[in-house]
C-alpha cells in the first residue's frame, strides 16, 4: 500500500516529535541488526527529538519551524519514485529527507534551526531536475549536480519566504544546503558528513552493484576525504556487508598516512 495514498497529509507535532499519519501507516518490525530506526526509515520519528530545539534562541518561533518542516515534507511527498518498508510504498525523497534528520539527530543532537531545516531540504524535489537532462560522463555529472543544489536551494527558498523566516536566516539555510565554506564552517561540514553517512548506510549497498571495484574503492576514497574525523568515526561503526566493508577499508588506508 502507500501511505500517502492511504492517510490524510501528515501534521509536525512539536510536543511529540512525531509527524501524525506515518505511524499508523507504518509496519512495525523488529529491530535486529543494530540499525536503530535509521533503515525503518520513516519509524525514526517515532524515537528522534528531530523538532526539539536544544537551547533556542529568543526569536525561535516552533509554529514557524513546523509549518516549514510540514512544507517541506509535503514537497518531498509528491515524489513519484518509490522506496518499499515492508509491504508500505514511500516516496523516495521523503526517505531520503528523514534518513538525513536521523543521522543529524545522531552526531548533531544540538544541531541549530538552520541546520536542521538545511538537512531536511538537501533533495528538495529532487526529481524535478532528472541526471538524464543532462550530458553522459563526468563532466554533465558535475553540472547536474551544480544545478541540483541550486534547485533545492531555491526550492527552500521559496518555502522558507512563505513561512515568514528573514532573509538572514534563509541564506544561512542556503549556504549549509549548498555546502560552502566545507572546510571552515562546521554546520556545512556536518551536512556533509550526513548526507555521506545516510549514502554509505542506505544507498551504498545497491549502488555497488553497477561499479566494479576499482571505481567503488575510488568513490568511497573521495567520500572519505570530505568528511572531518567525526563523520569517519561514525562511518567505521556502519554494520556493512563483509564485502562492503573491505572496499571502505582499501579505500580509506591512503586517507590515514
Amino acid at each position: 500500500m502507500d501511505w500517502y495514498r492511504t492517510n490524510a497529509p501528515f501534521v509536525v507535532s512539536h510536543d511529540s516529535g512525531v509527524i501524525s499519519g506515518i505511524r499508523r501507516a507504518l509496519p512495525s518490525p523488529a529491530r535486529t541488526n543494530g540499525e536503530s530506526f535509521r533503515s525503518c526509515c520513516l519509524l525514526s520519528f517515532l524515537q528522534l527529538p528531530f523538532l526539539k530545539i536544544d537551547n533556542p534562541p529568543l526569536n525561535f518561533n516552533p509554529e514557524k519551524f513546523n509549518d516549514a518542516i510540514s512544507r517541506i515534507d509535503n514537497a518531498n511527498s509528491k515524489d513519484p519514485n518509490v522506496e518499499i518498508v515492508g509491504d508500505v510504498s514511500f516516496p523516495k525523497e521523503l526517505i531520503y529527507s528523514d534518513r538525513m534528520t536521523s543521522w543529524l539527530a545522531t552526531i548533531e543532537p544540538a544541531s541549530s534551526e538552520a541546520l536542521k531545516l538545511a538537512v531536511r531540504c538537501q533533495h528538495l524535489r529532487r526529481w524535478e531536475v532528472p541526471r538524464s537532462g543532462y550530458p553522459k560522463g563526468r563532466v554533465g555529472y558535475l553540472k547536474w549536480r551544480v544545478a541540483l543544489g541550486k534547485y533545492h536551494a531555491e526550492c527552500a527558498d521559496d518555502i522558507l519566504t512563505e513561512v515568514g523566516y528573514d532573509r538572514e536566516f534563509i541564506n544561512r539555510v542556503k549556504i549549509l544546503i549548498l555546502k560552502k565554506n566545507l572546510k571552515s564552517d562546521a554546520e556545512s561540514q556536518c551536512v556533509e558528513d550526513v548526507a555521506c553517512l545516510v549514502f554509505l548506510e542506505s544507498y551504498f549497498n545497491e549502488f555497488a552493484k553497477s561499479q566494479n571495484r576499482e571505481k567503488l574503492v575510488e568513490i568511497v576514497r573521495k567520500t572519505w576525504r570530505k568528511m572531518s574525523s567525526r563523520g569517519h568515526a561514525a562511518a567505521l561503526k556502519l554494520h556493512l556487508e563483509p564485502e562492503l566493508r573491505a572496499i571502505v577499508e582499501e579505500a580509506i588506508e591512503p586517507c590515514q598516512d
